[in-house]
């Protein structure tokens, strides 16, 4: 029996037991709902004389307050927030799971409804994952609530799983998704085999970027990425980076004789991240004879090898020479005040990624006037001048690296003037107030396209 003919009797089967008297009905799915007319909701942005309120916007995040979780969406949505009001454009804050705080900006998820009887057979068979679904319809159900509370125009939310879609489908206001890692960019990057669910996932990721009404996108890359693996997209696409407030300056003069030889390096100890290039790097800057220390700061998560092997950081340490390792430290996941504070005490800040989409912890780095080394691959080409603000080296070249370090680490001028520009830059094109306001304007944009 084919999958669609046994589907089909599963869905007959399971309407005959419902109409049996077999207990009450399951819940189903949210009712999708149509454009509003803009007779219905007036005109885009609308403003209110008496709050000073523009447009309202709501934005999903994967946990809330978003400025005191290490992660890159929540940060992105906590700064989108800070520039939204700063401008007086009102928000409703979605998060995915309970944080435990009042805050009357957020609107909680509804409780999920009980996968019905088709949907727990089809999980069974390994044949899809309706519990995704399920989640994305409890999303829905608190952007409507939303729309009731708040009197938002339009959802904002990540690309994560293509929730997306299907949310798009329940509401009666445009979803703008956006992107912050699609899970083919993660299948192209891993060593590992790629499964059954990884497709999946792709795939449900491919069809909500066909279905939600706007796409943004923190870097050109990422952009033209998703357009060369999902062709013949008809949202409206645009470029809107993550936006940071600046940091604390890190002051030069000031640094002990320690910190002045001190690099830093914050992010997870695994393949992505570049965590093994990095080591062989310092390693090749001990030999060659530069006085210089390592702060290594992130979760060990382990590098994948080719074996399917994960080398932890203690194994990694051990294959180093002693020299270079008694000039390592590392101190595990870190809070975001302590790696602040850790800023302030080292004089390189670098980044050894194979990949990112866009990298929060470069962008750190700079709004902290740190001076910056990256590698050149995806979103931090187009957050890094090179030679201007920072310096770009190839990904996974260790010599490379060790060669960018040595640079900034014996020309301290050029070290401050890197970071001093660094920090102006991020300032003017990554301020929380311009930022927002772009977001805005595409908002705006979308929202006509979806009503003529």
């Amino acid at each position: 029996m084919g999958l669609m003919a046994l589907d089909n009797l599963l869905q007959v089967v399971n309407t005959l037991i419902l109409q049996g008297g077999q207990g009450r009905p399951e819940a189903g799915p949210l009712s999708p709902c149509i454009w509003p007319s803009r007779t219905e909701y007036g005109s885009v942005g609308q403003y209110d004389p008496l709050l000073g309120i523009r447009m309202k916007i709501g934005l999903v995040t994967p946990s809330w307050p978003g400025d005191r979780i290490p992660n890159g969406i929540s940060t992105a949505v906590a700064f989108m927030v800070e520039g939204l009001e700063a401008l007086r454009h009102g928000v409703a804050i979605i998060p995915l799971y309970p944080s435990g705080q009042d805050d009357p900006r957020c609107v909680a998820l509804p409780d999920g409804r009980a996968m019905q009887f088709t949907e727990r057979v089809m999980s069974k068979l390994g044949w899809g994952e309706p519990w995704h679904t399920v989640f994305a319809e409890r999303i829905a159900a608190a952007a409507q609530a939303a729309i009731r509370s708040h009197g938002i125009e339009v959802l904002v939310m990540e690309e994560t799983q293509g929730w997306a879609g299907v949310v798009q489908g329940l509401l009666p206001i445009p979803v703008i998704m956006t992107l912050h890692g699609p899970w083919f960019i993660q299948t192209g990057l891993q060593i590992g085999p790629v499964t059954a669910d990884d497709r999946r996932r792709e795939r449900r990721e491919a069809a909500a970027l066909r279905r939600c009404a706007g796409i943004t996108s923190p870097s050109r890359d990422i952009l033209d990425r998703v357009d060369a693996q999902v062709p013949g997209l008809t949202a409206l696409r645009t470029i809107i980076p993550n936006s940071i407030g600046l940091k604390p300056a890190v002051a030069y003069e000031t640094l002990s004789d320690r910190q002045r030889k001190s690099i830093l390096f914050v992010g997870r100890h695994d393949h992505r991240k570049g965590a093994d290039v990095l080591l062989q790097s310092f390693e090749m800057l001990i030999r060659q004879g530069q006085d210089a220390y390592l702060t290594f700061v992130g979760p060990d998560g382990g590098v994948m090898q080719a074996d399917g092997r994960s080398v932890m950081f203690p194994e990694a340490l051990a294959r180093l020479d002693t020299a270079t390792q008694a000039r390592i430290t590392y101190l595990g996941a870190q809070t975001k005040e302590e790696i602040g504070a850790l800023r302030q005490q080292h004089f390189v800040s670098v980044v050894a990624s194979r990949y990112e989409t866009f990298s929060y912890v470069l962008l750190e780095a700079l709004a902290s006037g740190a001076a910056a080394i990256s590698t050149a691959a995806g979103g931090p080409c187009e957050i890094i001048r090179d030679g201007e603000t920072g310096l770009l080296i190839p990904p996974e070249d260790p010599a490379a690296m060790a060669q960018a370090c040595r640079r900034l680490l014996n020309d301290p001028a050029l070290a401050a003037a890197l970071g001093q520009a660094a920090r102006r830059d991020v300032e003017d094109r990554f301020g929380v107030k311009p930022v927002a306001a772009d977001l805005v304007t595409f908002c705006q944009d979308v929202i006509r396209k979806t009503r003529t």
